[in-house]
């Protein structure tokens, strides 16, 4: 099982090559319909991935200080 630290850096990794695949798409597909995915899809993947990332590490962080405890 992936600990919680290596799968937030997998996540944040995900999301940057989705990031830039996304801006490769959006040079070639530029119409209403992109437009409408990008607005109602994908302009809420980043607001909501990012914080989730960054929660992670904290209780990634507040893991490895629990089980430094108990040892």
């Amino acid at each position: 099982m992936a600990s919680l630290a290596s799968s937030s850096e997998q996540l944040s990794a995900s999301l940057s090559r989705a990031r830039q695949t996304w801006q490769r798409t959006r040079e070639l597909w530029n119409d209403p319909v992109s437009r409408e995915f990008e607005s109602k899809h994908w302009a809420q993947v980043e607001p909501t991935t990012q914080p989730l990332i960054e929660q992670m590490k904290r209780l990634a962080a507040v893991i490895e200080q629990a089980r430094g405890n108990v040892k």
